[in-house]
């Protein structure tokens, strides 16, 4: 039996999926306007902050988002259940590629807007 911790922890690993989900699937349903038609006005915070980046950004966010929600899980889970996990003591470099893999992305949509 899951422990109110590890529930919580689990919980949090699905909304970050979820979410990274959505930044992937944001171009097709609402970033970008059809052939001929132009692109819906974003409505809310999220979709505005998406709405302003590139396709390659919003892939590294959702990418990153996934790979975070899964791990997140899989340390909420009771061990032995999934055995692809980051050992404990390198976190930190998963969170460290993660950081420059979105941050890059993001310095680089910055310097072609510029442009």
């Amino acid at each position: 039996m899951l422990t109110a911790w590890q529930t919580a922890m689990l919980v949090a690993g699905m909304v970050l999926a979820g979410g990274g989900l959505y930044a992937l699937r944001f171009t097709r349903t609402r970033g970008a306007g059809r052939e001929g038609q132009p692109a819906k006005s974003p409505t809310g915070v999220l979709e505005s902050m998406l709405g302003r980046t590139s396709v390659s950004t919003r892939a590294a966010i959702g990418l990153s988002l996934l790979v975070l929600g899964y791990h997140l899980a899989a340390y909420a889970l009771p061990t032995g259940w999934l055995w692809l996990k980051v050992p404990a003591e390198r976190l930190w470099i998963l969170g460290l590629v993660i950081a420059v893999a979105v941050g890059g992305s993001i310095v680089l949509d910055r310097v072609e807007e510029r442009r």
